[in-house]
């Protein structure tokens, strides 16, 4: 062999080991996919099984459990709001006679809400001496309108009050009562310092889970949600977790790019973030939805191979979720003592 065919023979060499280290690269770089579905011979958890995730309240693991259940299944139905002396201005009837509730919801206002507050309506229930929403096939010799007077949306105001007074005195004559109303200066006094306590205390933690070797394909994030019991929201690129606890808001969601989700080469597109939100004022400390938070960041970012940060892109560890969680203490004391515990049906509405 002479030295030029060698360098020939040498140089070839090298381009196949460089040709095959590109290949190798864009495969690894290539999203992460979804795998099949396992069938049941391949795993122990049958087509509408999936694992539920629990905390323990003392030591803030996350662990499964197999549950059978359907893929998809409604949320727990929401308590119907009742009217809150801490967030709700209220005109009082009195009727001259008693009326059955049909009566009444037939003068009801066609509209529910004044601006971006709802309006609500409970009644002194005749036979059982007890305010409650109106009921079917009971009658009422008193009524309660009354109008929400601050929300994530912003705070009521004298034109929306004013508002408030008509419907609510046009509701008085057409049913024969007489109606007593606050001061209007009061009510929107009041109403700004609600407004002022909410935006001081109205806490939304958010961690972002960054890529750190590969993008992630939807199918994929879809598949790792599903592993721990969250559900498919009702907008694209929106997942959601519940605690056990009854009527509950979503306690923790994840979101990623809804116009990726939308697009047409959604099922080819890499992902390089998501996010996980936790709405503080929405869960009682007590079914430690902090924990939930924190831990299902852990996993998803182990599960990942991402970087768990906050929005300016700092990375935040163990040392940081402390520092949150302690926090969070003062946070949930200051709401106690204001007559809105995270996780009532006050502080729900309020925080919405």
């Amino acid at each position: 062999m002479t030295l030029t065919e060698g360098l020939i023979i040498l140089a070839a060499m090298v381009m196949l080991v460089l040709v095959v280290q590109g290949l190798w690269l864009v495969w690894k770089s290539r999203p992460r996919k979804a795998q099949a579905a396992p069938t049941q011979h391949e795993s122990r958890l049958g087509h509408d099984e999936r694992i539920e995730p629990s905390v323990d309240i003392n030591t803030g693991d996350v662990t499964s459990s197999i549950e059978p259940t359907f893929a998809s299944h409604p949320s727990p139905a929401r308590a119907q709001p009742r009217i809150e002396p801490m967030i709700d201005a209220t005109a009082s009837i009195v009727l001259d006679r008693p009326l059955a509730s049909d009566v009444i919801w037939a003068h009801m206002p066609p509209t529910r809400r004044v601006g971006h507050k709802s309006l609500l309506l409970e009644g002194l229930n005749a036979e059982l001496a007890q305010w409650e929403p109106l009921q079917a096939d009971q009658q009422y010799t008193q009524l309660q309108m009354a109008v929400q007077m601050a929300n994530r949306m912003g705070v009521l105001n004298e034109i929306e009050y004013s508002e408030f007074v008509l419907k609510a005195q046009k509701l008085a004559e057409d049913l024969g009562g007489s109606i007593e109303l606050e001061d209007m200066t009061l009510v929107v006094a009041k109403a700004r310092e609600l407004d002022q306590f909410a935006q001081a205390h109205d806490a939304q933690l958010v961690v972002n889970l960054i890529a750190e070797k590969t993008t992630w394909s939807i199918g994929y994030i879809q598949q790792i949600a599903q592993r721990y019991g969250l559900m498919a929201g009702t907008l694209p690129g929106f997942f959601i977790a519940l605690l056990p606890e009854p009527e509950s808001p979503p306690v923790v969601t994840l979101t990623y790019d809804a116009r990726l989700a939308m697009s047409d080469m959604a099922a080819n597109a890499g992902l390089k973030q998501i996010s996980l939100t936790f709405d503080v004022a929405q869960h009682a400390p007590e079914h430690a939805p902090f924990a939930l938070w924190k831990c299902l960041a852990q996993q998803f970012a182990a599960d990942l191979d991402a970087a768990i940060t906050d929005d300016s892109g700092q990375i935040i560890g163990e040392e940081q979720f402390t520092a949150i969680e302690n926090d969070l203490q003062g946070l949930y004391q200051r709401l106690a003592q204001y007559e809105l515990p995270a996780g009532s049906l006050a502080a729900r509405r309020l925080f919405s």
